[in-house]
């Protein structure tokens, strides 16, 4: 099923994305200057049902406006459903199963044992995916067929791979608040999740071209994993921060 429609809403380079990593831009502010990025920052996110944003990011959340939340960036909120157990097995998206994807795992293994960590197979996943957006939003064996794609494709591929060595993962859409060069942005992307035996913690496996990851916020997991996965995807991205205004960065305990 093509999903380039639903994941071009918004240009994620002024005049194409065919070669940009992320889904799309979210209009991004700064309240001043000389913040200092050594600190978790603390921002506005605009959306739709404010509410409903706030008890989702509950543990980001400092404060409630009329048509925002502020936020600080102090833990990572973990999204349910939170059981390991049900991230574990291949799906018609995650179908680690199939020959395409056997086949990139079993170079996983003999490259690094039969319990690669997580970032080793982030590395792998990087050497193994060319980067554009001209995919749309692939399926394992299909990311590991065409061995292209943008952060949805390495979010894909990394999470069969991870569960094919038995570690649970999951698929993440949200925002990502980054430093470019001298800039602040704040884009549409896609990583992954995995279970360290106590709680989840997010990955990337998308190579973020120079980019400086400050803030990762999670707007929904890839719950539906079957034929009608499309169906979940548009209803997160439907949902979602619209807008985002970066206050400061505060200092501990302030």
């Amino acid at each position: 099923m093509a999903l380039a429609v639903l994941f071009a809403r918004v240009p994620a380079t002024g005049d194409s994305r065919a070669q940009s990593p992320y889904l799309y831009v979210v209009d991004l502010s700064q309240a001043r200057e000389g913040i200092d990025f050594s600190r978790p920052l603390r921002f506005e996110a605009y959306a739709t049902d404010p509410a409903a944003l706030g008890r989702k990011l509950a543990p980001m959340l400092y404060a409630r406006g009329i048509d925002h939340v502020v936020l600080e960036a102090r833990s990572y909120p973990v999204l349910p459903p939170s059981d390991p157990s049900a991230f574990l097995a291949a799906t018609f998206v995650v179908d680690f199963d199939q020959p395409a994807v056997a086949a990139l795992a079993a170079a996983l293994r003999e490259r690094y044992g039969d319990a690669p960590a997580a970032d080793q197979i982030v590395a792998f996943v990087r050497d193994s995916i060319d980067s554009t957006s001209a995919r749309g939003f692939d399926i394992a064996s299909q990311v590991a067929a065409h061995r292209a794609g943008d952060c949805t494709e390495h979010a894909v591929l990394f999470t069969a791979l991870a569960r094919s060595v038995g570690m649970p993962a999951r698929i993440v859409s949200g925002i990502l608040i980054a430093r470019i060069g001298d800039e602040l942005a704040a884009l549409g992307h896609a990583w992954a999740e995995t279970h360290d035996g106590s709680r989840w913690r997010p990955i990337d496996p998308t190579d973020v071209r120079g980019a400086e990851p400050l803030v990762y916020v999670p707007d929904g997991i890839l719950e539906n994993e079957g034929p009608g996965y499309a169906f979940g995807l548009a209803r997160i991205y439907q949902s979602g921060i619209e807008r985002i205004v970066v206050l400061e960065n505060r200092a501990p305990g302030k």
